[in-house]
């Protein structure tokens, strides 16, 4: 059959194919899943060849420009794969194309690609899960699957939160296995990103490691997917589209039915719900030796002089001086102050960009925005009302850096923040935020405290009480001796399970509450967020999407009248949000998508879909 038309998709938030006319010097040329260059309104876009057909509902075809490639850049099975992910995460199938492919991939420059014919053995995929507390026992399990699977001739892809975990993983895998490797990671050129891709996709490698986005990695033979802290925020991206690499490997499974190993000592509720009723596929490790956790109840310590440092704390702090130990105080607030404030009119100094409270930093000597890092000198006068008086209140870490110094000044201390360069090996004292649990093992800490965990379990998130369970988990591992938590409620259920290290009991309450709020694993959210420039006219296109999505709302979803989102304003954007809830995420988008084919948007205005938020 002569190819006459080719349908194309291109990464832009617009749903395709659209049809093009293939002129007759390119029909012997062209492929599906080939590059091509094709003008798109007024602009010339790179698209990507989905299929063929002989006829088009429209009467004038523009033609393609070029075909950038002598051969296909995805295979039909990723093209089938990219199809699904962009149904369940709500983008264009052209953007799913995009998200799969190095970034060198999406310019018009052609490219010499070696043909590759996939060779997948014919299995059902495998799901594990090992669940070590001790971090010692993994080892053994990973090399158990890694050795069955190279014996049989397929490669191994890992993935990790963190491009800082990558060479203590390779060096402990490439030990036993000396094999050939490849990385990726965000510090790659996009031409050597490029020649990365190309390497894996010839199969000149065995074992492929990378962070978040290496799950698209075109692994020939793939045997196993290895995942280590599943429960890392790292794994979720950020922006469209907003894809977590849990699902994505669910996807990637029915395509290629390989193996995956989940390598975590605190799991997601999601995951941890996944496996139930399936003992045999876990394997759980408790270490023979457990720090001891002491839960300090603050509201027995409210003394006429507020401290965050409780007496018990300090005690413990001064026992551990005296017998060379060394000390780590964590709390997750950078600066010295956290407001300042007019004594006046009571007006908090904000970012004029996002509108959140500026932090005063004092090695900067400025107040600063944590979203936007907007800096300012700190004002003379009031800028509301021209007071004189300005008070800067609450504790970050430089403060409490301050007052320990002041405390114990036989103590070398020192701060670890995302803008420390390294580790103070030297101090016996760090007061850090959650930049420090990258290096956390390295300090060899005999004492660990959290100063406010309150500040951590209430935040505007409901994974909060599962992301306070995994941050103690941590802390335990690595501390030598003692992990120290002040709260005002120490009948928190996070902290009760880790008295005894008692894991079944905080998953079982969780999913609980999960369950009974509609959350999930029980439930899918999806966010629908509007934003733009002018606030007045952004709120008033949520109330009308939000009237148009409730007019065709099915029974078993729920959804929510726009709210402004937790973060109102960022970068001089304000934010709305529509949070429906239901079973089904692609029935859910299907009602989102048609709304949005109806809506008049108006110039400014965007909105994007997170799935699974």
């Amino acid at each position: 059959m002569e190819r006459k038309i080719a349908e194309v998709v291109i990464d832009l938030p617009v749903e395709g194919p659209f049809d093009y006319k293939i002129p007759d010097t390119l029909k012997s040329l062209i492929h599906v899943g080939q590059r091509v260059y094709v003008p798109f309104g007024a602009r010339r876009v790179v698209g990507f060849v989905v299929g063929f057909r002989q006829r088009s509902f429209f009467k004038t075809l523009r033609p393609i420009i070029d075909v950038l490639d002598d051969h296909p850049v995805v295979d039909d099975v990723i093209l089938e794969w990219a199809k699904e992910f962009a149904d369940y995460y709500g983008c264009s199938w052209g953007e799913a194309v995009a998200t799969f492919l190095p970034k060198i991939l999406l310019k018009k420059t052609p490219r010499e690609l070696v043909p590759i014919e996939r060779k997948n053995a014919k299995k059902n995929s495998g799901f594990f899960l090992c669940h070590d507390l001790s971090l010692t026992k993994r080892w053994q399990i990973v090399h158990e699957h890694i050795r069955k699977i190279l014996k049989t001739g397929r490669s191994v892809l890992i993935l990790v939160p963190e491009r800082a975990r990558i060479p203590d993983i390779k060096n402990k895998i490439l030990r036993e296995f000396p094999v050939s490797c490849q990385i990726f990671d965000k510090t790659l050129t996009q031409k050597k990103e490029f020649e990365a891709w190309e390497n894996v996709r010839k199969g000149d490698v065995r074992i492929i490691m990378g962070t978040r986005s290496s799950v698209f990695a075109p692994v020939r033979h793939l045997g196993i997917i290895i995942v280590f802290d599943e429960e890392s925020a790292a794994f979720k991206q950020e922006q469209s589209p907003f894809y977590h690499i849990r699902e994505v490997i669910a996807m990637r499974t029915k395509y290629e039915q390989c193996d995956v190993l989940y390598v975590s000592s605190s799991p997601t509720a999601e995951l941890w719900h996944g496996f139930k009723g399936d003992k045999d596929s876990v394997k759980t490790f408790v270490p023979e030796h457990k720090s001891a956790l002491q839960l300090i109840d603050m509201t027995n310590y409210q003394s006429k002089y507020k401290s965050i440092i409780s007496f018990p704390l300090q005690n413990e702090i001064e026992r551990q001086l005296n017998s060379r130990g060394k000390v780590i105080l964590f709390l997750n607030r950078r600066g010295f102050t956290l407001a300042t404030r007019c004594n006046a009119c009571g007006q908090a100094i904000k970012c004029p960009r996002c509108e959140v409270i500026l932090t005063f930093l004092y090695s900067k000597n400025k107040l600063v925005c944590h979203l936007c890092q907007h800096a300012t000198e700190l004002p003379k006068f009031c800028p509301h009302c021209k007071g004189a008086y300005l008070r800067s209140v609450g504790s970050g870490i430089e403060k409490i850096e301050s007052n320990i110094a002041r405390i114990f000044p036989q103590a070398a201390v020192a701060k670890y923040d995302r803008d420390t360069a390294k580790l103070p090996k030297g101090a016996d004292i760090i007061i850090a935020t959650q930049a420090v649990l990258k290096d956390i093992d390295k300090f060899k800490a005999n004492l660990i405290a959290i100063l406010d965990v309150e500040s951590e379990l209430h935040r505007f998130d409901f994974r909060s009480a599962h992301r306070v369970y995994s941050l103690i988990i941590r802390m335990m591992q690595a501390a030598r001796e003692k992990v120290l938590v002040q709260t005002y409620d120490i009948s928190q259920y996070p902290l009760q399970a880790l008295k005894d290290w008692d894991y079944a009991s905080f998953y079982e309450k969780e999913l609980q509450l999960r369950k009974e709020l509609g959350l999930p694993p029980f439930k899918h959210l999806v966010t629908v967020v509007l934003r733009g420039g002018q606030e007045e006219m952004v709120f008033a296109q949520a109330k009308d999407f939000y009237a148009d999505l409730h007019s065709k709302i099915e029974d078993g979803i729920d959804i929510i009248e726009p709210q402004p989102d937790h973060i109102p304003k960022l970068r001089n954007q304000y934010r709305f949000v529509i949070v429906l809830k239901g079973k089904n995420p692609k029935k859910i988008l299907k009602i989102i998508k048609a709304a949005e084919k109806r809506f008049k948007r108006k110039k400014g205005v965007i909105i994007t879909i997170n799935v699974d938020s």
